[in-house]
């Protein structure tokens, strides 16, 4: 039994394939040459011999045609590129460790209207190769317009090299550790005087002190202020006494009071 299903199942697939064979031979593609005749078309080689020699035999073939005519450009730019790898090699320098003045200001690359470089044909008189100028400036996307940047004094901003830069923060660095060490000696002087203020023997505790005395002496003068009237109005009395009574007697006697005397 199993032996007939095997055969029926080969035979099946037998006339699968032997269809699929059927048709990729009835619907193949045509490789050949062969000219095209009635009813049949032109093999498919007979196009691609035709547009290689359309191109090869009637023109220049596109790839090479480019080759030429960028040669020229390639050589211009193998010949100069030595020099601009020199002029690069010199402006990183100069931005690096430059001695930035008026005559040598740190300067910026000016852009075309395609956002590109703009580069010169041949070098400048001054070395360029491409367009530079001094004016630091930006584009605003606000508005688009074309603006100089600023300082913080609303002056047109004038940038230093990095060793100029280097060199303003090493001072400022050693200026700030200045003022840290005045700041922590003023520190000592404040916390040695507010010592002094503290204590059992500081200036607060010999003020309180001190005003202490103060008040006695002051409840001290206060009783003692009604005895000092008694006491004046008694010696006003005695001076009374005296000029009334004994001066006199006095003169009387031959004697001098007050600068007068017989």
């Amino acid at each position: 039994m199993l032996g007939k299903i095997l055969v029926v199942v080969h035979t099946g697939l037998s006339l699968c394939f032997a269809a699929l064979a059927l048709a990729l031979y009835t619907n193949r593609i045509d490789w050949t040459s062969r000219e095209a005749k009635a009813g049949k078309p032109e093999g498919l080689q007979v196009g691609r011999n035709r547009d290689y020699e359309t191109v090869a035999a009637g023109s220049v073939r596109p790839a090479y045609a480019q080759v030429v005519a960028l040669r020229p450009v390639l050589l211009y730019n193998e010949q100069i590129r030595p020099y601009e790898q020199q002029w690069y090699k010199a402006q990183i320098e100069f931005l690096k460790s430059g001695t930035v003045n008026e005559k040598s200001p740190i300067r910026q690359v000016t852009r075309g209207a395609d956002g590109g470089p703009i580069v010169y044909d041949r070098p400048q008189q001054n070395g360029d190769v491409l367009e530079m100028t001094d004016k630091l400036h930006y584009q605003d996307p606000r508005d688009g317009q074309v603006k100089q940047f600023k300082d913080r004094k609303g002056e047109n901003l004038k940038l230093n090299s990095q060793a100029g830069y280097e060199r303003e923060y090493a001072a400022a660095d050693a200026d700030t550790d200045k003022q840290v060490k005045r700041v922590l000696a003023a520190v000592d002087r404040d916390s040695a005087a507010t010592a002094k203020l503290k204590g059992p023997k500081g200036l607060r505790k010999r003020i309180d002190q001190e005003e202490d005395k103060r008040e006695r002496v002051e409840e001290e003068v206060k009783d003692l202020r009604d005895l000092w009237v008694d006491t004046y109005q008694k010696l006003g009395q005695f001076e009374d006494v005296r000029d009334n009574r004994l001066k006199p007697r006095l003169l009387e006697l031959g004697g001098k009071v007050d600068g007068e005397g017989k």
